[in-house]
């Protein structure tokens, strides 16, 4: 006799548990659709800063070839010019070590 008042314990609770069941799941699929969102958007966002730090890597790479090209042809013009600049940086690059 008690095994048949456990099963009726159980077939009483089941309508509940069934009920807050399917208001978990609900609750987890509500909860799955707003991840996928916002995973979307996330992705779209990562997507968008990567290109757009590719642009900024190749503005400044195109930037420094520039200063490059810049420095080569004007120490082919003017070789002491460049030479005097260089060792003038030198001193004062080693005066403001010196003082630390």
């Amino acid at each position: 006799m008690a095994t048949t008042k456990k099963a009726t314990k159980k077939t009483k609770e089941a309508p509940t548990t069934r009920r807050a069941a399917a208001a978990m799941h609900d609750a987890v699929d509500q909860a799955a659709d707003k991840a996928e969102h916002i995973e979307q958007r996330v992705r779209a966002s990562a997507a968008d800063t990567g290109e757009r730090l590719q642009a900024g890597k190749q503005a400044a790479a195109d930037g420094v070839a520039r200063s490059v090209s810049t420095v080569e042809q004007f120490v082919n013009e003017r070789p002491l010019a460049a030479a005097g600049i260089a060792f003038a940086a030198g001193v004062v690059f080693t005066n403001l070590l010196r003082r630390r």
